[in-house]
């Protein structure tokens, strides 16, 4: 027997010892063995995340999505756990930074600035404000704009999570969890998910081109920012800009669709 077939069949004695017969000493073990992925999520999340966010913040909350996944995990529905889990860890560290309350109230007023002058440009305007507008706008120099649109990223990346929707029995869903998997099933998904996946579907199909690829790489095929920089040829500062953009627009497209 090969070395990856015996391992399956570890797993699934271990699934069945704790889902059946509730072996607490067998939910340890997957926690251990499932482990790397939390260190998977947080190398992806901390490259978008401003130096001060202390990574053994995210690890201890992606540890507590872990366990959850854990024990939530049905085997039998024939999902694999990674799919099912890396949701669940990404949202639980971005739901430990919000309680955390990570963002300083001075960042939190910039962006606020940020989305009020978006919306007045574009309705005064007629369409969307360039980058050059805006910097004019706001009465900031060009560096000054650029760290702006990077400080829209990271708090996007928390309130878009916040918006996303409600699954099945009042649990959040997030962006990534959201975002349809062509390979694998979804038998979880039920009407509001459907109806929240339409949406996010018209929501991204609306984003310019650049925005669209920048999102698709990120949560479709799970480059990081700086593998992201390197197919564009662009600075990871520039790519989280655009990350952040993104997510703008699709927080003020998802919302006008609600309507």
């Amino acid at each position: 027997m090969s070395k990856a077939a015996e391992e399956n069949l570890n797993l699934e004695d271990l699934w069945f010892r704790y889902k059946r017969k509730g072996d607490n000493a067998a939910r340890k073990q997957l926690i251990v063995h499932f482990a790397p992925l939390v260190n998977y999520v947080v190398g992806r999340l901390a490259m978008g995340l401003p130096s001060y966010v202390d990574r053994d913040d995210l690890l201890s909350y992606g540890v507590i999505g872990l366990m959850d996944a854990v024990s939530r995990f049905e085997p039998e529905r024939g999902l694999k756990f990674e799919t099912y889990a890396i949701p669940r860890i990404r949202g639980s560290i971005i739901d430990g930074l919000r309680k955390a309350d990570w963002v300083p109230r001075r960042t939190r007023e910039k962006v606020k600035r940020y989305e009020k002058a978006y919306v007045e440009l574009t309705a005064a305007l007629g369409r969307e404000p360039t980058d050059e507008e805006l910097q004019q706008e706001l009465n900031l120099s060009e560096p000054q704009y650029h760290k702006l649109m990077t400080e829209v990223g990271w708090l996007s990346l928390q309130s878009l999570d916040e918006l996303i929707g409600i699954g099945k029995e009042g649990e959040e869903v997030s962006l990534a969890e959201m975002l349809p998997d062509e390979d694998t099933p979804q038998p979880g998904v039920n009407l509001l998910q459907e109806e929240e996946l339409k949406n996010l579907a018209q929501a991204i199909a609306a984003l310019p081109q650049r925005e669209k690829f920048v999102i698709s790489l990120y949560y479709y095929n799970g480059l990081t920012v700086k593998e992201i920089s390197q197919v564009l040829e662009v600075s990871e500062p520039r790519v989280s800009q655009i990350h952040g953009k993104a997510l703008l627009r699709l927080r003020r497209n998802l919302l006008q669709l609600r309507e």
